[in-house]
């Protein structure tokens, strides 16, 4: 669990603000990988490292780019459906919308993670 949280926790390697913390916590994750979990080090170096090193890259130079795309309701009207389908279509009270909100955000954490990893339904484009 140390490992996963050095990798995707709130202060792990793909919460990096930058390069230079992003290679501290490189090192930390290193180091749990030869401690607790050594033949994991060959996947994370062919499957994952790369991706969460383009994911760095590409939030930094997010700043530079001018998106010019036309809006659109699209995102908002996919998680409406998202959002009816989590609570079968029905009204729900307040705390029991509160922890049905909680449950699918922790699940699309979940499909994330596992998307990195190359685990799950979900895959990170090349």
């Amino acid at each position: 669990m140390r490992l996963l949280s050095t990798i995707f926790g709130d202060n792990g390697l793909v919460h990096s603000t930058g390069e230079v913390v992003f290679e501290t916590r490189l090192e930390i994750a290193y180091r749990e990988m030869h401690k607790t979990a050594p033949e994991f080090i060959s996947y994370f170096e062919t499957h994952v490292l790369g991706k969460i090193r383009d994911n760095l890259a590409a939030s930094q130079l997010s700043h530079l780019t001018d998106v010019s795309w036309p809006w659109t309701n699209n995102l908002a009207e996919s998680l409406n459906h998202v959002l009816k389908q989590t609570t079968n279509w029905r009204n729900l009270n307040l705390p029991a919308l509160v922890e049905a909100l909680n449950d699918l955000v922790h699940g699309q954490s979940k499909e994330i993670e596992r998307s990195l990893i190359g685990r799950g339904d979900l895959m990170l484009q090349e």
